[in-house]
């Protein structure tokens, strides 16, 4: 059974003193004994006037800049770290949160594997909800880059969320699985992992009111989710898919989640229009008469049939980026939140 990666962060500390404060130091003295040498010639043993001479070995002049040179910037790299991580203990924390991230990845993927192969060829209740909430978990950590450098909660909140995984972990190897167990502890570890790995990023909208359906491929999903959460700052509510793994349960939801919404945004990409399940929810988004918003963000050739329709619908070009389209993209979507005409 895996450990919690770090428990204190007291080596860390430790590193940084030395790595971070004594080494750079240490170079900085080397960068400034090469300029003293190369600029008024410090001799430890006689030599020629153009030349250092140490140990017996000639260095040019030009060299001892270079060397000035290299030294001094690697000294100022290393000082840059100070800047980064505010303290040992900052760089401890910053550590910590790494470590979890990796550890985490790992025995999530090994409890998956593991569960796949007491649930092969059976049926079990619950089992494809279960499945559901680990992929979720995982695809979580892997998004989780926000690196802790600032106090040690967040690092016991990391501990608690590993927690809980090895709990679901250790309840496949008790004598006599249950899967309703089972199924309840990786429930609480969702909850958990939700809680701290979402923090900063954006969610789906989840009330009653009116809304914009968000249409992408996964495969730009770290450029969409950034304007995502820039239109959800200005007040435009969205609903998006977050990452949830699919079946025929979801793509029901995904039918009454486009059959509701207010309007209809697709981010037009190469990807995108590769996808089947994208071109699926644009055509039945123009099966149900919906308001439709092109946010294009790559050169891509739609499809002859698609193409048709969509050519008559103004995109908003964000190719060249979002510089001055951003507002546009919010007063189109504001009546779809309700809150403007």
């Amino acid at each position: 059974m895996k450990k919690y990666p770090i428990k204190n962060t007291g080596k860390y500390k430790l590193a940084f003193t030395l790595f971070f404060v004594i080494l750079p130091l240490a170079l900085l003295g080397g960068a400034g004994f090469c300029v003293v040498a190369a600029v008024i010639n410090l001799k430890i043993v006689p030599v020629d006037f153009d030349a250092l001479a140490i140990g017996g070995f000639s260095i040019p002049r030009p060299l001892e800049i270079i060397a000035a040179v290299v030294l001094l910037a690697l000294s100022i790299l290393l000082f840059s770290r100070i800047r980064k991580y505010g303290s040992p203990s900052g760089y401890g924390f910053y550590r910590c949160s790494r470590a979890f991230n990796k550890a985490a990845g790992a025995l999530l993927t090994e409890t998956m594997q593991k569960y796949a192969g007491l649930s092969a060829g059976k049926y079990v209740e619950g089992e494809k909800e279960t499945r559901g909430d680990l992929q979720h978990c995982l695809t979580l950590v892997r998004r989780f880059k926000t690196f802790n450098t600032k106090s040690d909660v967040q690092n016991k909140f990391e501990a608690a969320v590993f927690g809980e995984m090895k709990e679901a972990r250790r309840a496949l190897d008790a004598p006599g699985f249950s899967q309703e167990a089972f199924g309840a502890s990786v429930q609480s570890m969702r909850a958990l992992a939700e809680k701290l790995l979402s923090s900063d990023t954006p969610k789906s909208y989840q009330g009653n009111g009116t809304y914009a359906f968000v249409s992408y491929s996964h495969r730009d999903a770290q450029q969409v989710t950034k304007i995502i959460g820039q239109l959800q700052t200005a007040g435009i509510r969205l609903w998006f898919d977050e990452g949830i793994t699919e079946g025929d349960d979801w793509m029901n939801h995904l039918a009454r989640k486009i059959d509701g919404c207010a309007a209809f945004v697709m981010f037009q990409t190469t990807a995108y229009i590769r996808s089947a399940n994208c071109l699926v929810e644009i055509k039945r988004a123009v099966k149900n008469a919906k308001t439709i918003i092109r946010v294009i963000l790559d050169d891509c050739v739609l499809p002859e049939g698609l193409g048709m329709y969509l050519d008559a619908i103004q995109g908003i070009d964000c190719r060249a980026g979002l510089e001055g389209k951003l507002q546009r993209l919010t007063t189109l979507l504001k009546p779809a939140s309700g809150s403007g005409g």
